[in-house]
């Protein structure tokens, strides 16, 4: 058994081609945590480690689809999904999703090509990248 199999790590976002996160074409793959609190942070749904459920105040319109189709009526989060999934303007969405070492690296693979074209390659971010070593390392 390969040991990227069972290794996991939680990831809020995997973004392919990127040009902003260094040279050339990049995917940046983006590890929940951070020990660190800044006010400027640049990524703020990546410091808390866990996945959390964020709620976009400004998007929602009350019109109560959310909470009518979650089983626990908001109250005790499963992330089970369904309301994201229900709500008409995207005011909720799941942030964080683990993932193993195998899975990472299936994604990063899609765009060798576009690496060996453009020069670019894969950032590592978050949050920091930092807290998970040993996947970081296996990865």
């Amino acid at each position: 058994m390969w040991i990227g199999e069972n290794m996991k790590a939680t990831i809020f976002d995997i973004q392919r081609n990127s040009y902003v996160d260094g040279p050339g074409l990049r995917t940046t793959v983006f590890f929940k945590g951070c020990n660190l609190a800044c006010a400027w942070c640049h990524n703020p749904e990546s410091q808390s480690a866990k996945r959390q459920m964020l709620f976009y105040k400004n998007r929602c319109t009350g019109c109560g689809k959310c909470k009518e189709k979650c089983s626990h009526g908001l109250e005790n989060c499963d992330f089970c999904g369904k309301c994201a999934l229900y709500c008409p303007n995207d005011a909720r969405e799941i942030c964080g999703k683990e993932y193993s070492v195998d899975e990472v690296f299936e994604v990063i693979k899609k765009d060798r090509a576009f690496y060996e074209n453009s020069g670019g390659g894969v950032t590592f971010s978050g949050g920091e990248c930092m807290l998970q070593i040993d996947f970081l390392e296996e990865l």
